[in-house]
């Protein structure tokens, strides 16, 4: 394969299986639901067909990448972003369940909706951690990452082929909402469990200090969460694929072997 393909070519949408499209998915979880009245197996397929393609390519860049922090990275991110798009799906569904209770005027199954709330929570405080771990290892290496789900499928799963591709339509980098997380989750998160062990209780009239001084600290958390996003998107994030994997690996590290080599 030409590493020197046209980008737009190597952009174009690829066909999928029939098996991958969402009105098939849609069709297999309502008959789950019908054969097995189980909510959770219904919500599963979405959830799995939301976040499978950054998954594969997740792994694809981990065992691919010829610069292990950076493979680590991506793997990293990508995974981040698979978690991202499960949530995004399961917040769909919770919208879903309201708006239908609301019409139908029926009391919705609570089942799916804590399944979708946990699954959401569980995503956030997951790709914070993992997040934070993928930001400390591209400080220290110096990587740029750029968060692309369906790299492995336009790349054919050639990697050079990343090495040329430009931003496409949309110039966003999502690496930038995985930093987001990684820095705003904790620093939110402390700020409002601090609030929740220095509340008063039941008696409204009763002001805690404490409870006014973090009041006051709040536009002090947000203050400090823009500006290390700001910085670390500035350190870390690329403005486009190949600025990312089209890097060469430093001289100070080793450059390691390919699945494909080691399997020769």
């Amino acid at each position: 394969m030409n590493p020197e393909m046209d980008s737009e070519d190597a952009e174009a949408p690829q066909p999928t299986s029939i098996f991958g499209q969402w009105p098939v998915i849609a069709l297999a979880s309502i008959v789950l639901l019908m054969l097995t009245g189980n909510p959770l197996l219904t919500g599963i397929l979405p959830y799995l067909k939301a976040g499978w393609p950054a998954s594969k390519t997740a792994l694809w860049l981990k065992r691919t990448d010829p610069w292990p922090a950076r493979g680590t990275v991506g793997f990293l991110f990508h995974l981040c972003m698979a978690l991202f798009c499960a949530g995004a799906w399961a917040l769909v569904c919770v919208i879903g369940t309201a708006v239908v209770a609301s019409i139908t005027q029926k009391q919705p199954d609570l089942t799916q909706f804590v399944i979708a709330i946990l699954i959401i929570a569980f995503g956030c405080c997951l790709s914070s951690l993992l997040g934070g771990i993928g930001i400390v290892i591209a400080l220290r290496h110096r990587v740029r990452i750029f968060v692309k789900s369906n790299l492995s499928t336009v790349c054919h799963g050639d990697f050079t082929r990343a090495t040329t591709l430009g931003p496409g339509r949309i110039r966003i980098n999502p690496a930038n909402y995985i930093i987001g997380v990684a820095t705003v989750a904790p620093l939110l998160g402390t700020w409002f469990v601090a609030m929740l062990m220095t509340a008063p209780g039941a008696r409204i009239d009763k002001v805690d200090t404490t409870q006014l001084i973090l009041m006051w600290l709040l536009p002090v958390v947000a203050a400090t969460c823009i500006a290390i996003l700001i910085f670390l998107s500035a350190r870390i994030t690329a403005n486009s694929p190949a600025e990312c994997w089209g890097a060469e690996v430093p001289e100070s590290e080793e450059e390691a072997p390919n699945w494909y080599q080691l399997r020769d």
